[in-house]
């Protein structure tokens, strides 16, 4: 059987700094995408993992998922992980990953686990987990555990923008931006009723099918001032009623435009904007 992962990207993004646990809560607008990683999963007389990435033969997420169930599973698999979301993007791949396999099993072994304890499940696995149970257009709150669905009318509205996602040639690990911003970026902490209207404005603004979105991210003045090249970009892209925003607290980006026929200059632009070979892909919410 060979499922499939999504990307998924951060429109909105606020940490609040309040904790609970070793985790931030926030106040965040998900969305799926269309593209994925590859998980094939066989029967077999052993456990086994493979993946087209050496570096995650170790350290992944669908581990965890998998020792976690292993004491409920009746048998044995295989399991084949081909990556094409970029690591250290924001872009959720792991967690993506990891909800996949969580799903598959509860459904191929009948573990018959409830919405919320496959909540429960993937929270324990990563704050981006839980969003991926239900895998469609969101708020996300608490620490990433209370998933609210978009109102319907605003993803229509949404999904009429154009969408490019792209990873810089550099990656930053989630650990590390969340104790960036707990040390020396205090001040980046959105109180959680700024952020409310905050987000309320972007979705007024969607709805309105503005050419300029409040996109927003808390990482963006950690992750751009160590990054010029990507404040540039922006700066040019913002000419050309182009929205970028960085997704989750990786390096990541969205951007967002109103007019299909600027596609392939934007692509350009970012493609010749960094001097290297990079991640890049005409999206949609999936």
């Amino acid at each position: 059987v060979v499922i499939l992962a999504n990307a998924k990207t951060n429109l909105f993004l606020a940490i609040t700094g309040r904790y609970i646990g070793t985790y931030h809560e926030l106040l965040s607008l998900n969305v799926p995408n269309d593209i994925y990683d590859h998980i094939t999963i066989s029967e077999s007389d052993h456990w086994s993992f493979e993946c087209n990435d050496n570096a995650l033969l170790k350290n992944n997420t669908i581990h965890r998922v998998v020792e976690q169930l292993r004491p409920l599973l009746a048998k044995k698999y295989c399991i084949k992980l081909e990556k094409n979301i970029p690591q250290l993007s924001g872009f959720g791949g792991g967690s993506s990953d990891a909800t996949a396999v969580l799903k598959f099993f509860n459904a191929k072994e009948n573990l018959k686990l409830t919405h919320e304890k496959l909540v429960e499940i993937a929270k324990n696995i990563g704050a981006d987990c839980p969003f991926f149970i239900q895998n469609r257009p969101a708020i996300v709150s608490g620490i990433g555990d209370i998933i609210s669905p978009l109102d319907e009318q605003v993803v229509q509205h949404l999904k009429k923008y154009q969408m490019i996602i792209f990873k810089p040639p550099f990656g930053m690990e989630t650990k590390l931006a969340y104790q960036k911003l707990r040390t020396t970026h205090t001040r980046l902490y959105i109180p959680y009723s700024k952020a409310t209207k905050l987000m309320n404005n972007l979705i007024q603004e969607i709805l309105n099918f503005s050419p300029k979105l409040s996109l927003f991210n808390t990482f963006s003045d950690i992750i751009f001032s160590e990054h010029g090249e990507l404040c540039i970009l922006k700066k040019k892209l913002e000419h050309m009623n182009v929205n970028l925003v960085l997704s989750g607290s990786g390096s990541g980006c969205s951007c967002l435009f109103k007019d299909p026929s600027q596609t392939t200059h934007i692509v350009d632009i970012i493609k010749n904007h960094f001097k290297q070979e990079i991640f890049i892909r005409k999206t949609a919410i999936a």
